[in-house]
């Protein structure tokens, strides 16, 4: 709907974030626009504005709100602007409580809400993440307005994801459980004291810890998986980094530290939109039982490149952390199973049931946001984004478009990913 301010200006300019520096995310902050229905230009004297002409199927004000590629609209700051802002680390792309948790291969969270003007969802629609991993769309979803479900095979993602979400609610009570945080977690590191030169499991196998009493002391379960999470934070960091007791403390401090800047961006939020809680939970993508035939508004996913990166090693610290039997659970994942050319024909196998999944519970007319990459396995090139776009028209999915993008940390597993959009 055009507003009356939006009918008396003739052209409004839109400023890109400072941060976009490629090619492939000019396109899509360019996309973002026409998806909104904006009448775009891009200004020739420069590359970081786009001149925008009414008429608008949307306000300026809107577009403030629901832009991720620009830092402003008009004289206004976009809302992602100041949500990046919050930050206690120094890559934007971890701001609020995005960084909990060195997941291996995870999207970026500016990619994720510009998919959602892309396709121009709606406010209170119900979006889903078959691959939940780190949490990304979820938490995209929640800051947007969205109704978010997820699912994901292992647990440590689960607790990821519900603790980015959540954090936020129960930030004010997080200090108060610090110091008796510090003090279990110190006298389980002491009772491994001769481990401190390499990782070594905080809880025994037979289940005793200071720290897991501390946990089972705690009354709400959101304050329960905070801590735990930052159990695993350790674990990880212990592992993988050789870590020592002071990353623990620091990375309380700051984890407390963003979940009251996802507060304070609650409190933002909420002045102009409802926030749902997302319904996150354990389960496989190739048989969503508990999601009903069409009833999912949009599918925004990146499925997971376990073909060429062992999800379960490199979350191995903390899944031990939870007891975990990592064996058990590698023979549920999609893409860990046999070896060379079996290996991958078992993934095709699984992706194609995931795909038929995520057709049977997306409604008539709406789109599925696929991010995937083309692997390689023992040193040869897979067809993944091939493969998944002969499946998905295969069974009724109508590619719209096919954008190209570039994947950070994983040359060399990863030669290239794409975004592709399917329309049912």
């Amino acid at each position: 709907m055009q507003s009356n301010s939006d009918a008396q200006t003739n052209v409004i300019l839109a400023e890109l974030d400072n941060k976009i520096q490629f090619v492939y995310e000019v396109a899509f902050a360019k996309r973002e626009l026409t998806g909104l229905g904006a009448n775009v230009t891009p200004k020739l004297e420069d590359t970081i504005r786009f001149e925008l002409r009414p008429p608008f199927n949307i306000s300026t004000d809107e577009m403030v709100k629901r832009l991720a590629h620009f830092r402003s609209v008009g004289d206004k700051k976009t809302e992602y602007t100041k949500l990046v802002a919050m930050n206690q680390k120094a890559s934007d792309n971890q701001y609020l409580t995005h960084w909990y948790y060195p997941y291996k291969g995870k999207y970026h969270p500016r990619l994720v809400r510009s998919i959602f003007n892309i396709i121009n969802v709606k406010y209170g629609q119900k979006v889903l993440d078959p691959f939940l991993g780190s949490g990304t769309t979820a938490l995209e979803s929640y800051l947007f307005g969205l109704d978010f479900i997820g699912f994901d095979i292992s647990p440590v993602c689960v607790l990821v994801g519900k603790v980015k979400v959540t954090a936020g609610e129960v930030a004010g009570q997080l200090p108060l459980f610090k110091k008796e945080a510090i003090k279990s977690m110190k006298q389980d590191v002491l009772k491994n004291a001769k481990e401190t030169k390499k990782y070594a499991k905080l809880v025994d196998d037979d289940g005793e810890s200071v720290y897991q009493d501390f946990l089972g002391k705690i009354d709400d379960e959101r304050i329960t998986n905070f801590y735990q999470l930052a159990q695993l934070i350790f674990a990880s960091d212990r592992g993988r980094r050789s870590r020592d007791f002071e990353a623990f403390e620091k990375n309380i401090d700051n984890m407390i530290a963003s979940a009251s800047n996802l507060a304070e961006a609650e409190k933002m939020l909420k002045k102009d939109r409802k926030l749902y809680e997302g319904r996150i939970n354990k389960g496989d993508a190739r048989s969503l039982k508990s999601v009903r035939n069409e009833s999912v508004d949009a599918i925004i996913t990146s499925p997971p490149y376990s073909i060429a990166l062992n999800y379960m090693f490199n979350d191995r610290h903390a899944l031990e952390e939870l007891g975990v039997d990592i064996v058990d659970l590698s023979g549920n994942v999609i893409g860990v199973a046999g070896k060379g050319a079996q290996k991958i024909k078992q993934y095709e196998k699984d992706m194609e049931a995931a795909y038929s999944e995520m057709y049977r519970v997306l409604k008539k007319g709406h789109q599925c946001v696929i991010v995937v990459g083309e692997a390689k396995v023992d040193g040869e090139q897979t067809q993944t984004v091939e493969d998944a776009i002969k499946y998905c028209e295969s069974i009724g999915f109508r590619l719209k478009e096919n954008l190209p993008k570039i994947i950070f940390g994983l040359y060399n597993t990863i030669k290239d990913e794409r975004v592709l959009f399917f329309e049912k």
